[in-house]
């Protein structure tokens, strides 16, 4: 192997290792599948019924919609309210004028499972959604997951505050 004079042995054999295990990102490459579901997914000491009915309640609190929702196969679908924006559109080599609309928005797949021993794992899955439309009907839109762990962190914060109060509260 020839060393290049910018880059030691040990950062090369390191940035090797680290591709190998995949678990950096180089040019947008995404993660492992396997880093991906551990920020994904938590486990909570409850009934299926209560982390359910929890992830519902934190994505109403959140101001999501929810689009699908099946208690039977645990599977939840949500959507953020859509935040729209208007700038001026200034194209001078294409001789365009006008405005372009920006809108973007957030779903969330999730899906609850029944653990044996009177546990529940929830799995939930950010994608962020773009679109920009000009007036002249002309649209681009962009999708991408989000794989910030700060993200799956405050969700999971947030259930977990949920399952506990629904889990303490006497009618």
């Amino acid at each position: 192997m020839v060393m290049s004079r910018k880059y030691g042995k040990t950062f090369v054999l390191t940035l090797l290792a680290c591709l190998c295990a995949g678990c950096i990102c180089i040019d947008d490459t995404p993660q492992s599948s396997i880093s991906i579901q551990a920020i994904q997914t938590r486990e909570f000491d409850c009934s299926y019924k209560v982390a359910f009915a929890s992830v519902v309640s934190v994505f109403h609190d959140l101001g999501y919609s929810i689009k699908t929702s099946d208690r039977k196969s645990g599977i939840i679908t949500a959507q953020s309210t859509i935040s729209l924006s208007k700038r001026p559109l200034i194209e001078t080599m294409l001789g365009e004028e006008g405005d372009i609309s920006h809108m973007s928005y957030t779903v969330a797949d999730v899906q609850v499972e029944e653990m044996s021993d009177g546990k529940c794992c929830v799995r939930v899955s950010f994608v962020r959604h773009w679109k920009d439309v000009r007036s002249t009907g002309a649209f681009s839109e962009e999708s991408k997951h989000v794989i910030d762990p700060e993200h799956y962190k405050d969700f999971f914060a947030k259930v977990d505050k949920n399952i506990f109060v629904k889990q303490n509260i006497k009618n």
